[in-house]
């Protein structure tokens, strides 16, 4: 099977200060980003469809203004096709078939906007060319419609489309799921907590941040120095999530660029207790780190990092700890 990714219209008009704004747009680009990582990851076929609207009364993507270029944090990179559309159907007078056939795409994973129009349009259009389709619910986006005078909230739509297309025209999961799905698929099983009972702690698929220049295939091993402290470390720190990732790449001693990788485990792994004791009960950030090396498949690319003000107080933290004597990192 070889996936590929059809991200539909994440355009500017559909975000805050936009012509058409969406309901909480911003959750499903950060949803359809973390998608997207993974597709980039692994070297899979991705897919951006870009409309531009031809209609004489349009008033949103129109030709050649603002509103119409890509939301930049799902924005295409170099090597991803891009489609331009005039209609719902993203098949219609385009040549998104025919790409799909080039890179021998037999399931299209499908994100975007807007859910009630493009995406269930796109949806059934190719559920009727062959394709299987898994729709990640939670990296779509709609808005509130008026019918007969009355108002319905955008929740209701986004719910009702989506359960019309559960089933019939593709399996809808959120993208937590659905990453867990390939980190099951692509996980080695013998990979087990360090728990009595033998639990697997995490799917994955999992993320390091650093300012290391490494390749597929490279392995990151303990008794190198931290990226945090002066100290060599005693275990290498991984993350199921991006954001984590990021302040991983952010904060990493250096000043080269920060770097994301896609990572495998080799051996069993813990959760880490900088955060899950410390600050997280419960390990809401999947924050884990190992004593066994760890592969890198892959580099992340096009994630969007934190701004100068923030990562500036999260460093100016993180020297106080330091003057206090007190290590970020308790390795």
């Amino acid at each position: 099977m070889q996936l590929g990714l059809v991200l539909i219209d994440i355009q500017n008009d559909y975000f805050k200060g936009g012509r058409h704004e969406l309901v909480q747009p911003k959750v499903a680009a950060a949803n359809a980003l973390n998608i997207l990582s993974v597709f980039r990851a692994m070297c899979w076929p991705v897919f951006h469809v870009r409309h531009i609207s031809t209609k004489p009364d349009a008033t949103f993507f129109l030709p050649n203004t603002p509103g119409a270029e890509f939301f930049p944090d799902t924005a295409p990179i170099v090597g991803e096709s891009v489609v331009l559309k005039h209609k719902p159907n993203s098949f219609l007078n385009t040549d998104l078939a025919e790409r799909l056939t080039r890179s021998k795409v037999d399931h299209l994973v499908i994100c975007g906007m807007m859910t009630h129009m493009c995406v269930d349009t796109t949806v059934r259009a190719a559920a009727d060319l062959g394709y299987p389709v898994t729709l990640i619910s939670d990296a779509c986006a709609t808005r509130d419609l008026l019918w007969a005078g009355e108002t319905l909230p955008a929740l209701q739509v986004q719910r009702a489309f989506l359960a019309a297309l559960e089933g019939s025209f593709a399996k809808v999961v959120t993208a937590d799921a659905w990453i867990k799905s390939i980190g099951e698929q692509s996980s080695e099983p013998n990979l087990r907590v360090s728990q009595p009972n033998g639990e697997i702690l995490d799917s994955g698929p999992f993320y390091h941040g650093t300012k290391a220049v490494l390749h597929p295939g490279d392995r990151i091993e303990p008794g190198f120095r931290s990226n945090y402290s002066e100290h060599n470390a005693n275990f290498v720190y991984l993350t199921a999530t991006l954001d984590a990732a990021i302040w991983g790449a952010e904060l990493a001693a250096g000043d080269a660029r920060g770097r994301i990788y896609l990572v495998e485990l080799t051996g069993e792994f813990e959760n880490d207790p900088n955060l899950t004791d410390q600050k997280f009960p419960g390990n809401p950030t999947r924050s884990y780190r190992t004593r066994q090396p760890i592969r890198v498949v892959g580099e992340v690319l096009g994630w969007v990092g934190h701004s100068p003000e923030t990562l500036q107080t999260m460093r100016d933290h993180l020297e106080q700890l330091r003057k206090a004597g007190i290590e970020a990192i308790n390795d």
